[in-house]
């Protein structure tokens, strides 16, 4: 999963060259986690982050997302009129 900040997380690959290449705020260099231990399937960690815009770790977030699936935004259209 990656999320390059632009609001569009996504599961995929990414090259490590390319990683390399990208500046975070203020010019630094991006990181890895190396301590990141998923408590949840991948899944649940992508449906969040679809919904959210971004990458979630909250716990009580994810939880949310395990147990149902969120309406997408299509459907949140629908709910609205």
């Amino acid at each position: 999963m990656c999320d390059l900040g632009m609001g569009f997380p996504e599961l995929g690959y990414i090259s490590i060259t390319e990683l390399s290449t990208i500046k975070g705020r203020l010019a630094h260099p991006i990181e890895r986690d190396l301590h990141f231990q998923g408590k949840f399937p991948l899944s649940v960690y992508a449906r969040a982050a679809r919904h959210v815009g971004r990458i979630v770790e909250r716990e009580q977030s994810l939880r949310a997302h395990l147990e149902r699936r969120p309406p997408d935004h299509n459907e949140q259209q629908t709910l609205k009129d």
